[in-house]
Parts: structure tokens; sequence; C-alpha cells
């Protein structure tokens, strides 16, 4: 298997993890090869990731193939289990919900994982200003939020120039603050809408838009649909 430059073989009894951007080239496989994947929408990699620090992403980023097969059948083999019953139930509502949890679950589990072995820890190049400055703005972003959406508010907070914030997101994250903000938003308003009967109105009113058709051309340019079609369609499946 080829991922973007890196070639990479697969054993019985190991698991690989993918990432959104990623090129893969799957160019030889066994007679008897079989496999099981998980794959989920990048809002749904936002809503279990949230709160985890980032050291845990940078070591799966760096090695993203697990050989220890023993946490492969003790871990991961019983949350695809779990999750292949929900999966395959008539009727079962709650899939997301049940998917973000189990993979919260297991940052959480590799996070502390991480702690009790700093030996495995992904080196940050970074230096401790920068993380420090990235961290407070995340910080202040999953408050704040609804009250602001202008790349400015975030700079000012963090009493440094706009310049300087995009470097330090460009750094950390390859996005710029604005596309940070709009993913956060986005997926807040997701949250929202799926899981309340609040009104278009009252959801635009309580994430501080100016009035509900302005929150409306905000989420299409974004998604591709209205509020009112996201709505409909999560209900749907």
């Amino acid at each position: 298997m080829r991922i973007e430059f890196s070639q990479w073989t697969i054993h019985a009894g190991e698991t690989i993890t993918f990432f959104p951007t990623d090129i893969v080239q799957i160019e030889d496989v066994s007679e008897d090869f079989h496999g099981i994947a998980l794959v989920y929408s990048d809002d749904m990699l936002r809503m279990a990731s949230l709160h985890i620090e980032e050291s845990v992403y940078f070591s799966l980023r760096n090695d993203r193939l697990c050989r220890e097969r023993q946490i492969v059948a003790d871990v991961i083999s019983p949350m695809l289990t779990i999750l292949q019953h929900f999966f395959s139930t008539d009727g079962c509502r709650v899939t997301d919900e049940i998917v973000a949890l189990q993979l919260k679950s297991f940052f959480l589990g590799f996070s502390d994982f991480l702690r009790q072995h700093p030996e495995l820890r992904h080196p940050d190049v970074d230096s401790q200003r920068t993380d420090e400055l990235f961290a407070r703005f995340m910080n202040i972003l999953e408050h704040d939020f609804m009250e602001s959406k202008d790349v400015q508010y975030y700079a000012d907070r963090l009493c440094i120039t706009r310049k300087y914030l995009a470097v330090i997101v460009k750094r950390k994250t390859g996005k710029t603050p604005k596309m940070m903000i709009n993913e956060y938003v986005i997926t807040r308003l997701k949250l929202r809408l799926r899981n309340t009967n609040d009104s278009i109105r009252q959801i635009a009113t309580t994430f501080h838009f100016p009035d509900d058709s302005l929150m409306i051309r905000y989420f299409k340019a974004h998604t591709g649909m209205t509020p009112v079609q996201y709505r409909r369609n999560t209900q749907i499946r």
C-alpha cells in the first residue's frame, strides 16, 4: 500500500489509520485478504477529538500502523464489533452519536497511553510559545464561537496580530484561522440542527447572527445546503 510517498505493508492482526487529505493506493493484496474499515466524516472526527490534545493527532499521523496485536484484539476489534451491531440494527437512529463516543473513547485511551509512555510522543518541532498560543486560540474559539466569527477578534484576544495568528494556525494545522473558525461554527450549527427542535430563527439568535437569512446564507455557503435541508436529511437517515 502506498500512502502519499510512503510504502506500507500490512499483515494480519494489524490496523492502519488514514487521514482526510491522504492519497491512498492499494498496490498488491493477498488472495485471502479481508479487512474492515471504519469511515467517518470530518465533522465526526472533530466531534470525537474535541478537547483531545494535539500530541494524539501527531502521534497517530507519525506512526499510523499499529502492529501491537494485543491492542488490536483487546481494543480496536471489540470497538468495530460494537459498531457493526448498531449499523446492522434496523431503525437505530443514534449511530452517529455512538460512533462519535466510540472514537472519543479511543482517542482518550490513546492519549492516556501516551501520558504513560512519554517516550512514544511525537517530538513537536514548534516552539513552546507557538503551542501555547495555538492552545489559547482553540480555547477561546470553543468558548466564543457564538460571540464572533472574525479573525481580528481572536487575534485581539491573544494580543497578537492577525498575520502572526495566521502563521501559528498554518504551522499547526495547515489551515487559515478563518477556515478553523468557520469549520468549528458549522460543526456546532450541525449539532444544534440535528439534536434540537429549535427554529432557524432561534438558532440564528443564539449564534449571534444579525438575522436568520444571513445564517442560512452562511450555512449554505459552507455545506451546499440550507439548514432546513440539512435537518431534513439527517432526520431521513
